[in-house]
């Protein structure tokens, strides 16, 4: 069955933008009414908001109001405009707007044990990007912002790993900390983290990766309602010889298109690798370019990358972290990259800012909301 599509177009100069619009969608539907976009084909259709800075407030009107909907927007300054943007909607060079990907962000997750540590080290190298558990303390907002205000946030939250928590009850325990850096305008939320391991919510919260998907969906849902801007990501998903090893499953089945397709508004990558020929392996470093096929449309985060075996030495993990970023700098559409686990060592401030030196800005794309 076929997706409808919907553009919504301003009112004003309406007639001008529907001309515009016509020769684009002749089989979909052109409106200046939000109402009537969201009865066309429910709960089907693919909506795209098109027009200026405007019309941005109606991306956040449709997330509460019907969150299970397809949103895209295109922001176009007339309707002059509209067929060279329209023209682009499906290149793999147009990414969302609300996260710029002219520059690779490279951080670390921060940890229970070791928050405080690798905070300031992140801040002393002058760290792009962290990542952070919603939970972890309600005074790293304002840390944050004192010690580190231009460095970007990327949230995650899971299920508790020793007890089941159905949808509802689980964003009413993360509404009150999620909150607090939602004030503080961080939007990304990468909801359930490794939903293939016990840590991420497997055999406790779900047995079958269909019934991860149906929760995932439902706690995306509420946290829409209750967060108009939330950005969420689907999950990066635990590779299966890691999930094997701490007592999951294969990760075949936790990431499903259509879901993915008309429900994320980002895309988690997993990249552990277990030595220097992993990196190049596509069940190891890989990973995200194998993504980056999957979905050429969604901007990617890779919530974790990095050797996975402490013992190796240090100078040995910081050389392969560092390899690795020059790679990565060549995969557009990347938001972030984060390490984490053992891997994270490495990311002392004189490597910091040795990755921030390395890292160039890279070529401007379009944008265009998911």
């Amino acid at each position: 069955m076929s997706t409808p599509t919907v553009l919504l177009v301003p009112i004003d100069p309406g007639l001008e933008w529907r001309t515009a619009a016509a020769p684009l969608v002749p089989d979909g539907l052109i409106t200046s009414d939000p109402e009537a976009a969201a009865r066309y084909g429910f709960p089907r259709q693919e909506i795209v908001v098109t027009g200026p800075e405007s019309a941005d407030p109606w991306v956040a009107w449709f997330a509460r109001r019907f969150p299970r909907l397809k949103i895209e927007r295109l922001p176009v300054e007339s309707p002059a405009r509209l067929a060279e943007a329209w023209a682009r909607r499906g290149s793999p060079d147009v990414w969302p707007v609300w996260w710029s990907t002219r520059e690779l962000k490279v951080g670390a997750t921060l940890s229970a044990a070791a928050g405080v540590t690798q905070l300031a080290a992140l801040a002393a190298g002058r760290a792009t990007a962290i990542r952070v558990p919603v939970g972890l303390s309600a005074l790293l907002p304002g840390v944050l912002a004192d010690q580190a205000p231009t460095t970007a946030v990327v949230l995650s939250a899971g299920p508790r790993s020793e007890r089941e928590a159905a949808p509802t009850a689980f964003v009413t325990g993360l509404a009150t900390s999620l909150s607090v850096w939602y004030r503080t305008g961080v939007r990304a939320l990468e909801l359930c983290p490794e939903p293939n391991v016990p840590e991420g919510g497997w055999g406790i919260a779900w047995h079958k990766p269909a019934a991860f998907a149906v929760w995932w969906q439902q706690a995306a849902d509420i946290l829409r309602r209750l967060f108009p801007e939330i950005r969420l990501g689907w999950p990066g998903i635990a590779p299966t010889w890691l999930a094997r090893h701490h007592g999951g499953v294969p990760e075949e089945g936790f990431t499903p298109d259509d879901i993915v397709e008309r429900r994320a508004d980002w895309v988690g990558v997993r990249a552990p690798w277990r030595g220097d020929e992993e990196i190049f392996a596509v069940t190891g470093g890989l990973r995200p370019w194998e993504a980056r096929r999957r979905w050429p449309r969604h901007l990617l985060m890779v919530t974790g990358f990095g050797p996975v075996d402490a013992g190796e030495p240090e100078a040995q993990r910081a050389a392969q972290c560092l390899r690795y970023i020059d790679l990565l700098q060549g995969l557009p559409g990347v938001g972030a990259a984060f390490t984490d686990g053992a891997a994270a060592a490495w990311l002392t401030p004189d490597r910091v800012s040795a990755v921030a030196r390395r890292i160039g800005e890279r070529p401007s794309y379009s944008v265009a909301s998911n």
